[in-house]
């Protein structure tokens, strides 16, 4: 056998092996880094509706969890939105109470641009939606600011934490009065 067809033969094996490896590696880390996922969520969620009990259904992704207080009746709701930002998808947490005003809004995962976009994150931006009527933004009474050199991203944000607005609206569980809507 000639020394090329050995040395093909042996990069074959070593990517059949480092292939399997890799799927290997793949297939073990997967539950448990989706478990993780869903642990941040929840701990967002608490943070969104303090005092509030969530109970998750499903081993799937969330998608909404709805807060119940002692009583059982539902207080708020938190909804994880994905939408497309500059940089790919942005997981956005929006937390409403039952008469639609924000709550929260936290960052669950972005791929944005380091130190522009990435800016979505932080705090500062983030917290100018907390405390306002969910039904403000929607109706445009609400401007948030955007980050400047970042407005795909800080646009993005905004569409979720609107599409949230627009999907509690939809829930039977809560009725806003005609003063909100």
């Amino acid at each position: 056998m000639s020394a090329w067809l050995r040395n093909i033969m042996a990069l074959g094996c070593i990517c059949t092996v480092s292939g399997a490896a890799v799927a290997a590696v793949f297939i073990v880390t997967e539950p448990i880094i989706r478990e993780r996922q869903r642990e941040a969520i929840r701990a967002m969620a608490e943070a969104a509706l303090p005092g509030a009990e969530f109970q998750t259904e499903g081993q799937g992704e969330i998608d909404r969890l709805v807060g119940r207080g002692k009583d059982g009746e539902p207080v708020g709701v938190v909804y994880v939105v994905s939408v497309r930002g500059y940089g790919g998808t942005i997981r956005v947490v929006v937390g409403l109470n039952r008469d639609g005003v924000i709550q929260s809004v936290q960052i669950a995962e972005q791929h944005e641009t380091p130190g522009l976009g990435s800016r979505i994150a932080n705090a500062g931006f983030t917290k100018q939606f907390d405390g306002k009527k969910g039904m403000d933004l929607v109706t445009g009474a609400f401007r948030p600011d955007a980050i400047t050199g970042a407005t795909i991203s800080s646009k993005a944000v905004e569409t979720a934490v609107r599409d949230a607005i627009n999907r509690l609206t939809n829930e039977s569980f809560f009725t806003m009065g005609d003063d909100d809507l």
